[in-house]
């Protein structure tokens, strides 16, 4: 679905969606690319709340990531929609 770029420290930089990459030109950059505005999930938000971004964003997964942007883990939009009754009124 996607990549995400991390430094060596593991702080989330940006993200490629695999489909632009595999449309790109062989010489496409991947700063060019990249989409460094990434929303994401913190890791004390809720299910309801993922599920809200992701109606709202349209995406395929979420990362978790902590105050500083480390990456934690991903949330994917297929484990969050079978929840989708437990928590939408």
């Amino acid at each position: 679905m996607y990549i995400y770029i991390l430094d060596e420290k593991k702080h989330l930089l940006g993200v490629i969606d695999i489909k632009e990459l595999l449309l790109a030109e062989d010489n496409t950059l991947l700063k060019d690319i990249i989409e460094e505005n990434v929303h994401n999930l913190d890791p004390g938000s809720t299910l309801k709340e993922a599920y809200e971004k992701f109606a709202r964003y349209d995406y395929r997964a979420i990362p978790i990531s902590d105050e500083e942007y480390v990456m934690m883990g991903v949330v994917t939009y297929r484990d969050n929609v079978g929840l989708k009754h437990r928590f939408v009124e």
